[in-house]
C-alpha cells in the first residue's frame, strides 16, 4: 500500500523514532528494511527542504490549518516528484596514440632481431 514516497513519509512521521530504528533491526523482510531505510535517508532529507517560509510565500498565514494541510502537500508533491534524468554529455575520442615506427624508430616487435 506504500507505494509511494509520500503515503511512507504520511504514516512514519506519526511513528515514533525509537519504533521506526527498533523495527529497522529488527525486521527480516527485506522490503520493509528497504522502505524505512528510504524515510530516514530520502523522505525526511526531502521533507525538510520545504520550509515554513516557502509556505507562507503562498499567502497562507501561518499556524492556521490550510498552512499545515498546504505545507504537507507541498512535501508530497515533492516527495512524489519524478527525479530529473541528467544528460551526460558525450566525450570526444581520446587523440589516438603517436605511432611507433617511422624514421629513428624501430617498431616494438623489430627489437632482438
Amino acid at each position: 500500500r506504500l507505494s509511494r514516497p509520500s503515503a511512507a513519509y504520511s504514516l512514519l512521521s506519526k511513528v515514533p523514532g525509537e519504533i521506526v530504528f527498533f523495527v529497522l533491526m529488527r525486521s527480516s523482510q527485506r522490503v520493509v528494511v528497504d522502505r524505512l531505510k528510504n524515510y530516514l535517508t530520502k523522505y525526511l532529507p526531502t521533507a525538510q527542504e520545504v520550509t515554513d517560509r516557502d509556505v507562507a510565500e503562498q499567502g497562507v498565514e501561518p499556524g492556521s490549518p490550510k498552512f499545515l494541510k498546504l505545507r504537507q502537500q507541498m512535501i508530497n508533491a515533492k516527495l512524489d516528484a519524478r527525479p530529473k534524468k541528467v544528460v551526460v554529455e558525450e566525450l570526444p575520442p581520446p587523440p589516438s596514440p603517436a605511432p611507433t615506427t617511422g624514421p629513428g624508430r624501430r617498431s616494438i616487435s623489430s627489437f632482438g632481431r
